[in-house]
C-alpha cells in the first residue's frame, strides 16, 4: 500500500488518472455515462439539468486512505454505489455533510482521524465509517426529498 502521506499531495484529477491507469475499467464501462441525458434525474429534486454522480458512502475518502482496497471501485461508478444529483443538490449534500462532519467527525475522532491518515485506517475501521458516511447520505436524501414532495 502506497503511504497515504504521499496519497493527499496529489490531486483528484491526478488520482483518477493514476487509479484509471492502474485498475483499468472493464471495456463495458470506457463511456462516461453522465455524457447520457435519458432517464436520468436527480434523486433528489427530480430535475434533469446538470447532473452529477454522487458517490453515496464518500468513497474518494476511502480510495484515498486505501487506495489497495477503494481505489479501483471508487473509478468504477458502480450503479449501487451512486445518485445521479444535480449541480445544486450535489452542493447541498456537500454542505450538509459538512455540518455534520465538523459537529460529530472532527470532534469526535479528529485526533485518531489525523492518524489514520498518517497510519492507514483498517478495513473493519474503512466499512464502519462508509455505513455511516451512507446513513448521513440517506437521511439528506429523504429529508430533500421530502421537501419537494417526491
Amino acid at each position: 500500500m502506497e503511504s497515504p502521506e504521499i496519497l493527499l499531495a496529489y490531486s483528484y484529477e491526478e488520482n483518477h488518472t493514476r487509479w484509471t491507469e492502474l485498475y483499468k475499467p472493464s471495456a463495458r464501462r470506457s463511456f462516461d455515462i453522465s455524457a447520457i441525458r435519458v432517464n436520468r434525474r436527480c434523486k433528489g429534486c427530480n430535475s434533469s439539468h446538470d447532473l452529477h454522480r454522487h458517490h453515496k458512502a464518500n468513497d474518494y475518502l476511502f480510495a484515498r486512505i486505501r487506495p489497495d482496497r477503494y481505489a479501483e471501485r471508487y473509478i468504477q461508478f458502480r450503479a449501487e454505489d451512486i445518485n445521479d444529483l444535480c449541480r445544486w443538490c450535489h452542493e447541498e449534500f456537500h454542505r450538509y455533510f459538512r455540518i455534520w462532519h465538523k459537529h460529530f467527525f472532527w470532534d469526535a475522532v479528529n485526533y485518531r482521524f489525523e492518524l489514520s491518515f498518517k497510519l492507514g485506517l483498517t478495513l473493519k475501521q474503512c466499512r464502519s465509517l462508509k455505513k455511516k458516511f451512507l446513513k448521513i447520505y440517506t437521511r439528506w436524501l429523504r429529508e430533500r426529498r421530502k421537501e419537494n414532495d417526491l
